[in-house]
């Protein structure tokens, strides 16, 4: 009968603390709340970005914005080309963002591991270029969400319709997004 109990309880107490250590975005705004309400505001502010990260990590990983630019100077900063068309002698700039990607928190600091791989064929499927990890972003930041944006620039294209396929690998969220697209040289 002892041992009977001593397993019980052992379960309880095992229970207990998987519920105690698993923060939800419900309890963290609750607890943001009352440390608002007290004048703890940096501790309001961590409590905070904590249930933000937890939303992210919901949100699906997603190339969003993708565009042929002009000029590229930083996040949301760009100037964007009508279509997906460049005069021969242009280079070929591209510019997307990154949504959804995941963050570890290490510290103080929240932590983000993304890397990007291009591949460009012809017209007749011929391969022109193929990179893996062409781009790697491995960054600390103080925040849970960043503005996250990846540049891709080649030179020397030949005339002609070309197709790129963009592939971004989360690797905290263990997931991967793929965008394929034509653009034409003339």
């Amino acid at each position: 009968m002892n041992k009977e109990r001593l397993a019980l309880a052992l379960v309880c107490v095992l229970a207990l603390s998987a519920l105690a250590a698993g923060e939800t975005v419900d309890s963290l705004l609750t607890q943001a709340k009352m440390q608002y309400q007290a004048e703890k505001y940096q501790q309001t502010i961590d409590l905070l970005l904590r249930a933000i990260s937890l939303i992210n990590k919901q949100i699906p990983l997603k190339i969003a914005n993708l565009c042929l630019c002009k000029k590229v100077e930083g996040f949301r900063e760009y100037d964007r080309r009508p279509d997906f068309a460049l005069s021969h002698g242009e280079p070929f700039l591209l510019y997307f963002e990154i949504e959804g990607y995941n963050t570890v928190k290490d510290g103080e600091n929240y932590l983000v591991s993304l890397a990007q791989d291009a591949k460009v064929t012809d017209q007749d499927g011929d391969v022109l270029f193929n990179e893996e990890n062409w781009i790697v972003l491995n960054n600390a930041y103080q925040t849970p969400v960043v503005p996250v944006y990846f540049t891709n620039r080649l030179t020397g294209m030949d005339k002609g319709t070309f197709t790129v396929t963009i592939t971004v690998r989360d690797v905290f969220k263990k997931k991967s997004i793929q965008k394929t697209f034509d653009f034409t040289v003339h």
